[in-house]
């Protein structure tokens, strides 16, 4: 498998879902049987693999359609007037409220990367500022972390779903305030030929 996952960056067919399923295959093959169909099936949340593709497939939608584009656009037109921290401020709530909407980080860092970017620019600031939020909002959602970890233990009912929003809340609004310092300082610090904040 590790080889298939290697092979992944010159054959395009060879991704990591196909390694994986096909991997996954092979163990349960007789012979081999690492483990078998009904130890899989029972130790698998179907509801989550079932919602986690469904959302996957309405977010490519709303990419597809440029409704995205659309929806991410009108929330930073009203940010433009406002100073640069306010600005880092309205960037980390839009990307984290997208992300509690959409459960994979790699879309929400397709949605807001441009808009974020051109914010900053437009604001004279650094736009690795907007790099930075993006980047990091696209791997952390605490509000309602509708991702394969999470999804899992929510299945298995270790969690609840309010547990996830309420905790999320707090952590989320740290998140924001540590973010809207600790950006343009780092930026500052290994960036200092760049225009920042």
């Amino acid at each position: 498998m590790l080889a298939g996952w290697f092979a992944g960056s010159w054959i395009s067919w060879c991704n990591t879902a196909a390694v994986a399923l096909i991997g996954t295959a092979l163990f349960m093959m007789p012979g081999i049987e690492v483990f078998s169909w009904k130890e899989f099936n029972d130790t698998i949340g179907w509801d989550c693999v079932l919602m986690c593709g469904a959302i996957l497939g309405i977010v490519s939608f709303v990419q597809s359609t440029g409704a995205s584009d659309w929806l991410v656009g009108l929330m930073l037109d009203s940010v433009g007037g406002f100073s640069p921290i306010v600005a880092i401020i309205f960037m980390s709530i839009i990307a984290a409220v997208l992300h509690a909407l959409i459960p994979n980080g790699l879309p929400v860092l397709t949605l807001v990367i441009i808009p974020f970017t051109s914010l900053c620019v437009s604001l004279d600031i650094n736009p690795a500022i907007g790099l930075m939020i993006g980047t990091f909002w696209c791997d952390w959602a605490p509000i309602l972390p509708i991702d394969a970890l999470p999804a899992m233990g929510h299945s298995y009912g270790h969690f609840e779903a309010q547990d996830y929003v309420k905790q999320g809340l707090i952590v989320s609004a740290a998140s924001v305030i540590i973010l809207t310092i600790l950006i343009p300082l780092l930026c500052n610090l290994f960036m200092a030929s760049a225009a920042v904040v």
